[in-house]
């Protein structure tokens, strides 16, 4: 297992349009590794991730590819083909008021300590109805930071239903599914979402804000027919 390091320093030469001075200098740079899922002794898959939160990664990567619903134990390979059975319908429901999603936005980049340093990870953060940011979890690819968070939310016991989610990507199918999948009534993407995950996510109940800015945010009109 890779060590619990999610960056480590690099040197550069700086290049300059006007041909100046030659200047070093050395920034922290994330680090990004092949990590080996394996259940009961059987290689499922390798993702390339930050080595951070692995065991949050474990967790939620599980609950995520529909092998477990719980932390009481992984199922192992004997139930894969539960992996593309139709998505639940989201039973949770909580009432988020506008100025709670700005306020959230406004303060994740304060909680983004791994791309403060780097400027290249993804975030995925947990909050309160009243936008209050609860937990952060960080990666180089937007969904290994999405299975951190619900991993470490239900290794913690936290009720991933009573509240939404807020990721620092585009909104694609498999960050619904992710989030469908765990009963998160609401998902804020930074990024414009898919016709698809808009598509999915309307019919599996899920509340999807995209193109989330400090000004402005999109949610979809619902569909006809």
């Amino acid at each position: 297992m890779a060590p619990d390091k999610g960056s480590t320093p690099i040197c550069f030469s700086v290049l300059k349009p006007d041909h100046g001075a030659a200047e070093v200098i050395e920034r922290d740079i994330i680090l990004e590794a092949p990590i080996a899922i394996e259940y009961n002794g059987i290689g499922y898959a390798v993702m390339m991730a930050t080595p951070i939160d692995l065991e949050d990664y474990a967790v939620g990567f599980s609950m995520s590819e529909g092998l477990v619903s719980h932390t009481d134990g992984l199922c192992g390979m004997d139930n894969l083909e539960e992996v593309m059975r139709p998505l639940p319908r989201i039973t949770a429901q909580i009432e988020v008021a506008d100025a709670a999603i700005f306020s959230a936005l406004s303060a994740l980049r304060s909680h983004q300590t791994l791309n403060a340093q780097t400027g290249s990870a993804h975030a995925a953060a947990f909050c309160a109805p009243d936008g209050a940011i609860l937990m952060t979890r960080e990666d180089v690819g937007r969904h290994n930071a999405l299975d951190k968070l619900i991993g470490a939310l239900a290794r913690g016991n936290i009720d991933i239903s009573a509240g939404f989610i807020i990721l620092t990507a585009r909104c694609s199918l498999e960050l619904v599914q992710k989030a469908i999948l765990a009963n998160c009534p609401m998902l804020v993407t930074i990024s414009a979402a898919t016709d698809l995950a808009i598509e999915i996510a309307e019919k599996s109940g899920l509340r999807l804000i995209s193109l989330a800015r400090a000004d402005s945010a999109l949610t979809a009109m619902p569909q006809s027919g």
